[in-house]
């Protein structure tokens, strides 16, 4: 896969550097993760110079930096009042799809468009989520932390995806990249 003109892997770019890029103004954020954050981020190889890129790698690598984000978001803002979450909507058949594969999700524990929508809206506007930040949710609650994120839709989030020294680390050189 070829590095845009931008200089940035376009899963990076779009699932992560977008919303970095958009909370440096201050509000309840909503960095949207999925169930596909499966793959570490290679913080020496971010344009996949080295290691191999495939879609599904791509995706999982920026839906893991986008749960990292929340954290990030506590550590650096919580002072300024900012909070963070990160929702997993579920699997919901849309165009997106086409990039990573198809949905592989059987079809009973697939989403419609306001099943998945719910998760992210409670994030964001909800007075019961007043204060709390550096959370990852699923069905509209805290998901419970697994030890490692399975690819047979169980849920949870993996330790690599809310790592405290992987947010600060992915935040520093994010700043780097955007600034």
């Amino acid at each position: 896969m070829a590095v845009p003109e931008v200089g940035f892997e376009l899963q990076f770019g779009t699932n992560f550097l977008g919303h970095v890029a958009l909370t440096q103004n201050g509000a309840r954020v909503v960095s949207v993760s999925s169930s596909g954050h499966l793959s570490l981020v290679i913080f020496d190889d971010l344009n996949f110079n080295f290691v191999p890129c495939s879609p599904i790698g791509a995706y999982g690598r920026s839906k893991t930096a986008d749960a990292l984000l929340a954290i990030g978001i506590t550590q650096h803002w919580a002072d300024d009042g900012i909070r963070s979450n990160t929702p997993h909507p579920g699997a919901i058949a849309t165009g997106l799809q086409e990039y990573t594969g198809r949905l592989k999700t059987p079809p009973n524990r697939r989403k419609t468009l306001e099943q998945g929508s719910s998760t992210s809206a409670l994030l964001a506007a909800s007075p019961l989520l007043e204060g709390v930040s550096g959370l990852y949710f699923e069905d509209c609650n805290e998901a419970l932390q697994v030890a490692k994120r399975r690819s047979d839709f169980t849920g949870g989030d993996a330790r690599h995806a809310v790592d405290p020294d992987n947010a600060g680390r992915l935040w520093n050189l994010s700043m780097k990249l955007i600034l």
